[in-house]
């Protein structure tokens, strides 16, 4: 047996990790479930939360509910990355740089 753990080698290796770690459970998370585009605006993010959450109860039963925004997180799928992929990006105004401009013969009446 090795020192400090409390079990052997072998158990040690054959060991699972977590049912309900979040980034065990975002690498095994389905393709058709990473795709963000398939759910538009304006409830888009809570019915991909909503799918993942029943995915995450078939894995780890009873726990959806709770971890299906870690997951979504560590998937890299946060409710801002949902934003920014599926919101128009502004596009960038460039700076106007303002011109000096001769005086115009009303600038200067005559009294």
């Amino acid at each position: 047996m090795s020192r400090g753990t409390g079990m052997s080698p072998t158990r040690r290796r054959n060991r699972r990790g977590k049912a309900g770690d979040p980034a065990e459970l975002a690498a095994r998370l389905p393709a058709e479930l990473r795709r963000l585009e398939a759910y538009p605006l304006p409830s888009g993010y809570r019915a991909l939360s909503a799918d993942v959450a029943a995915w995450i109860d078939r894995t780890a039963p009873g726990r959806g509910a709770a971890l299906a925004v870690p997951v979504l997180k560590a998937a890299g799928l946060s409710l801002a990355d949902w934003y920014r992929r599926l919101l128009p990006q502004p596009t960038p105004v460039p700076p106007t740089i303002p011109q000096s401009s001769p005086p115009l013969d009303a600038d200067y009446e005559e009294e």
